[in-house]
């Protein structure tokens, strides 16, 4: 087989990509026309989910090392503090911020889990 044919190709810890996609897709989606994108918080979501769903996938929890946990954790939390200034500025009803803000803390939670793991060991 050719080395590029060799390419790793599983993806790793997809309940909690899932869990991002749905904030991104479903929980906190904005139209392409819709003037929330022009937002600060909103662009800053946007990129900082993206860059989750990359790290999350490329990042095997078990085999990570510290500074590969502590990189995926910081984009973890910095997902809540996102979501977290939605509320304050507005931009979806409250409840919506209420659920998007639970699941990213779960996902957070599990993250910081994670971490814990990879450093007793």
């Amino acid at each position: 087989m050719e080395p590029c044919a060799r390419k790793r190709t599983g993806k790793h810890n997809a309940e909690l990509v899932e869990a991002v996609f749905r904030l991104m897709f479903e929980i906190l989606w904005v139209a392409p026309y819709d003037r929330r994108r022009g937002n600060a918080a909103w662009r800053e979501f946007d990129l900082t989910a993206r860059r989750a769903v990359v790290l999350l996938a490329s990042t095997d929890f078990a085999a990570a090392s510290p500074e590969q946990l502590g990189t995926v954790l910081r984009t973890a939390e910095l997902l809540v503090r996102c979501i977290g200034r939605f509320g304050q500025e507005h931009l979806f009803p409250p409840a919506r911020c209420a659920e998007a803000l639970a699941q990213a803390r779960c996902v957070a939670d599990r993250v910081r889990e994670a971490a814990a793991c990879g450093t007793e060991a």
